[in-house]
């Protein structure tokens, strides 16, 4: 066997170690003298590319070891971008009775469409236009949610209207929101189990299905609270802060009921202090940060406007 066929069988045995085994078949070192073999018995041999060794002065195994960690490190979430820094208005925690005794405010969070009215004791009913508080026209408002790509939460009739023309472009509307307290009789709205699709939030901003009631019903609340604002009682503009009730389907499983009534109450304080928070700021959207950053700080209040939220109604049927 002559010089040029040993340093090719051994090019040949380089490249099928480094293939088939790499550093683990056979070591750095040993990669080396066999290179440097095939050097000296026929400088013309093309030697095969370097896979999987060890670079100088590391340790047997550290090329393994690097990617692994670098697998690791791809596999790993990033952190969450930064919250703004958001300021609860806390007014509705400052008293403990509502403002306005005789008056009763009754939220109807409906499946297509949500509505409001107000009664004043003993017999008197007050119409409530949210549609025209919101700055469009009529009783009621679309029950409707959409998280755009600028990053903003619009709500209502221009939460459709931003939608629109979305046929092939991936993204949804939230519509029929209430479903997600229908279509269950127990559990949790969020939890890891209810975080909004990408489809649906296509932020960096993790929410749940939990947020997204609460959102809406803080729209509702403070546009309720609007539209309830152009009555005196007493000869005083009719407060804030007012006992409701809320409208709810009349579930065939009690069980159902009572699970949702109790998510409704808590939700429904908490977006009093939502609806403060972000009063009359609905329109042209308000950024998906700003209202994480404030569902977060609603989170750990040590307490709720509990004392405005009275029972549910059920709906007729």
């Amino acid at each position: 066997m002559d010089k040029k066929t040993a340093a090719y069988l051994l090019a040949s045995l380089l490249e099928r170690a480094q293939r088939d085994g790499g550093a683990g078949s056979v070591s750095s070192h040993e990669i080396k003298a066999l290179r440097l073999a095939v050097q000296a018995l026929d400088p013309d041999t093309e030697l095969p590319a370097l896979v999987g060794t060890s670079p100088p002065g590391s340790s047997p195994g550290s090329a393994t070891a690097t990617t692994a960690a670098s697998a690791q490190a791809a596999s790993t979430p990033p952190n969450p971008p930064e919250l703004p820094i958001v300021k609860l208005v806390v007014d509705s925690l400052q008293q403990s009775e509502p403002s306005d005794e005789d008056v009763l405010l009754c939220l109807d969070f409906g499946t297509a469409m949500s509505k409001a009215f107000a009664s004043l004791a003993p017999d008197e009913y007050l119409d409530l236009e949210l549609g025209a508080a919101a700055g469009r026209s009529g009783y009621t408002l679309p029950s409707s949610v959409f998280i755009a790509d600028d990053g903003k939460v619009y709500f209502g009739q221009e939460a459709i209207e931003r939608s629109e023309g979305l046929t092939d472009s991936g993204r949804q509307r939230l519509d029929s929101i209430k479903a997600w307290l229908s279509q269950q009789t127990e559990g949790n709205l969020d939890g890891d189990a209810r975080v909004l699709q990408k489809s649906w939030n296509p932020t960096a901003f993790k929410l749940t299905q939990g947020d997204l009631i609460r959102i809406y019903l803080a729209y509702l609340t403070d546009i309720a609270n609007q539209a309830l604002s152009v009555y005196e009682v007493h000869g005083k503009e009719v407060g804030r802060y007012v006992k409701r009730r809320f409208a709810r389907p009349c579930w065939p499983d009690q069980a159902q009921t009572k699970w949702a009534d109790k998510l409704m109450r808590t939700m429904l304080a908490e977006a009093q202090v939502l609806a403060d928070t972000f009063s009359d700021r609905w329109a042209g959207g308000i950024s998906v940060a700003e209202l994480k950053a404030a569902l977060e700080q609603v989170r750990r209040l040590p307490s709720r406007p509990d004392y405005l939220i009275g029972d549910s109604v059920p709906e007729p049927v």
